[in-house]
């Protein structure tokens, strides 16, 4: 079976309340892999960044506020691996 490469959320705009951006589909054995991670602030001031994996809440964030600075940007790799029905939530 090959691997199916596709974006699994965004463009999102962000609001200042979790909220899941990507839930990979409830299917005994489905799993998502998550490559890469961009975040743009498109705004005049820093803005803060926070991602979970699950619910939003200790010990399931991946970035808690971190800093994006004016007209800046995020990008990062790696491979996270999500089980079906797993959510991935943000908020700036």
């Amino acid at each position: 079976m090959s691997d199916a490469f596709k974006r699994l959320a965004g463009p999102v705009v962000l609001t200042t309340s979790a909220a899941t951006v990507y839930t990979v589909p409830n299917v005994t054995g489905k799993q998502a892999v998550m490559r890469e991670i961009r975040v743009c602030n498109e705004g005049a001031l820093a803005a803060t960044f926070t991602l979970s994996l699950g619910v939003d809440g200790a010990g399931t964030r991946l970035y808690y506020h971190l800093s994006i600075p004016a007209a800046g940007s995020l990008e990062t790799t790696g491979q996270t691996v999500l089980e079906a029905n797993e959510v991935i939530q943000a908020y700036s």
